[in-house]
């Protein structure tokens, strides 16, 4: 374990809560990667970042804008003692939601981090007893720290545990919502944790269970938490980003292909960290 979600993070680490200066809205910190010149970068969703939440597509790339878009950790709705200054940890670089693009709809970015950067793939956990409830022993939390990503999910994965660490729910188990012998792709009106209550068709996501009644899978702030499956060996594998949940309290997650694709990044850009 690094820290709590909603505390101030150093170094920022999976889970933690992020947001910007305009928004009172925060999210979740994903997936660390690797930026050119040596640089270090985060994926969370759009959303998370800017007021996007319309059937219409939406697009930022910081070449065509003078001005940097601050990220900041905790995000303004934490609470936590710091200034705008010391919270300040990254700009965004890339930010694309688009329901209508196919087949999978995205809604992801790409942030650069400028301080506090990781060194190790630990998650945020709102407490010790979430690391014995995921099915781990006490104090062995869980690390990524391996890189590796799943982009197809075969048959012998399907009952694999899925794990993330999120902002509002912390440390969290689930599995795959099955159709049959496959993920079940989810092709209908997905909530994106935002104050406006509107859902948007998202093509082509995974449905994950909602998990247990004291400790849902996703909750509102979650969004932009990296999803993880977990192998026989114990090491994790990203299957996607938790991007929102149903009217049911499913949570639907975009393939992580289709993520790095969207923000022109392959899999080896995906930080190999230290456990």
């Amino acid at each position: 374990m690094r820290g709590y979600p909603d505390a101030y993070n150093d170094p920022i680490c999976m889970g933690s809560n992020i947001g910007t200066q305009l928004r009172d809205a925060s999210g979740s910190l994903g997936l660390f990667i690797n930026l050119p010149c040596g640089e270090n970068g985060f994926i969370t969703c759009c959303h998370v970042l800017f007021d996007c939440i319309r059937p219409q597509p939406f697009y930022f790339n910081k070449t065509t804008h003078s001005n940097a878009h601050q990220v900041l950790q905790p995000g303004n709705a934490a609470i936590c003692g710091r200034d705008l200054q010391e919270k300040f940890c990254g700009e965004i670089q890339m930010a694309k939601f688009n329901p209508k693009f196919s087949p999978v709809s995205v809604d992801v970015a790409l942030v650069k981090i400028c301080n506090r950067i990781p060194s190790t793939g630990h998650f945020v956990v709102k407490n010790n007893a979430q690391v014995t409830e995921i099915g781990y022993e006490p104090n062995k939390f869980p690390v990524y720290d391996t890189g590796k990503v799943r982009r197809k999910i075969d048959i012998s994965d399907l009952e694999k545990p899925l794990l993330k660490s999120g902002t509002s729910s912390g440390l969290t188990r689930s599995w795959f919502k099955l159709n049959g012998c496959q993920v079940r792709i989810f092709p209908e009106g997905v909530w994106l944790g935002t104050q406006a209550q509107e859902t948007i068709v998202m093509k082509g996501q995974y449905e994950v269970e909602s998990g247990s009644i004291h400790n849902p899978f996703f909750i509102t702030g979650d969004s932009g938490s990296a999803v993880f499956q977990k192998e026989i060996d114990g090491k994790l594998v990203c299957i996607g980003i938790a991007i929102g949940k149903t009217s049911y309290d499913t949570t639907v997650v975009t393939p992580i292909g289709a993520v790095l694709d969207a923000l022109g990044l392959t899999d080896s850009d995906v930080k190999k960290l230290h456990s």
